[in-house]
């Protein structure tokens, strides 16, 4: 069950990926009326945090897909330091360790990168050869 190398970090991937699909996904198809129903409100420190443990994954599946799939590595890498940036930067301001903000950013824009985050963590999860 719990055999090889990166079996671990594959039940992360997957199990961060569905978390992420459904923050990003649930709100976009909620939005375009396709359902009906939505998530509750989650505090917004708990979503940069994910945000920045998701960034720092797909960060790791950047660097091992550069040495098998260019494309999957830069969009993984695109993905990470945006991922990266829109959670570390109000964390940090929350803290007061930096004295700015990120500009407002809509609420579609973010359920799109969790959504395709999700995606991305999971494709990192079962292309791992580590």
């Amino acid at each position: 069950m719990f055999g090889g190398m990166g079996e671990g970090r594959k039940y992360i991937g997957v199990i961060l990926g569905l978390i992420f699909l459904a923050l990003g996904g649930i709100p976009l198809l909620n939005s375009f009326g396709v359902i009906g129903f939505s998530l509750p409100g989650m505090p917004q420190t708990v979503l940069w945090v994910l945000g920045v443990i998701g960034g720092i994954l797909l960060l790791i599946d950047a660097m091992k897909e550069g040495q098998m799939r260019q494309g999957l590595m830069i969009t993984s890498l695109i993905l990470a330091l945006a991922l990266l940036a829109i959670s570390v930067i109000p964390l940090l301001n929350q803290f007061g360790v930096i004295g700015f903000a990120l500009p407002a950013i809509g609420e579609t824009i973010i359920s799109v990168l969790f959504a395709v985050a999700g995606i991305m963590l999971m494709i990192g999860a079962f292309a791992a050869q580590y």
